[in-house]
């Protein structure tokens, strides 16, 4: 049976980074790990991959893409879904251990209305650990991400207000890589994963 981590978190919140160092350190224990891209890239949709396009395009200079996150229409949400079970389809053909995520439904679903919040949930995949990484304002600074604070904590009241039916935790993306994945280590044997 697969254990499945999910990372969220803002850009340059240290997500990318975190995921690969762990994996490395899974890998060096003999742990068969992979992780999977959940974000805005790589769409398989022609229409999600056009608006991804035009999106990051757009955004690219400013590197705060954190606005993008928003109550969405219903028919995207499909969409998003169809697009999120095409990648998850990956996972289930898998043979690794532990699967990590970057990025998951959570995302968007986050920021949803509350009955679109609970009908998606019901076809939204279990994680058994959600990451959430939140990096300080000042560490984000020296990131070059310019996200106002405001936006920033309006992203994280979402992100940490949905109702996961995972276990949660919270961790510092400005801290040493070595304690985040102590941390993470931790809190999955506390499952007992």
């Amino acid at each position: 049976m697969k254990t499945k981590l999910v990372f969220l978190g803002s850009d340059g919140s240290g997500k990318s980074t975190l995921i690969e160092f762990v994996k490395k350190e899974l890998r060096k224990e003999g742990i068969k790990a992979e992780s999977f891209v959940f974000g805005w890239k790589d769409f398989h949709n022609p229409l999600l991959k056009a608006i991804s396009n035009f999106y990051l395009k757009r955004r690219k200079e400013e590197k705060e893409r954190i606005d993008r996150f928003r109550n969405r229409s219903f028919l995207f949400y499909l969409i998003y879904y169809a697009e999120l079970w095409q990648r998850y389809l990956k996972v289930l053909f898998s043979d690794a251990e532990i699967i990590l995520f970057d990025r998951y439904f959570y995302d968007e679903l986050a920021f949803a209305s509350s009955w679109k919040q609970k009908l998606f949930s019901f076809i939204t995949p279990k994680p058994d650990l959600c990451v959430v990484i939140k990096t300080n304002i000042k560490t984000m600074r020296k990131r070059s991400y310019k996200t106002p604070k405001e936006k920033y904590d309006y992203f994280y009241e979402h992100l940490l207000s949905l109702k996961k039916p995972c276990k949660t935790i919270v961790l510092d993306g400005s801290n040493n890589l070595n304690e985040l994945y102590w941390e993470i280590k931790e809190s999955l044997k506390s499952r007992k994963i």
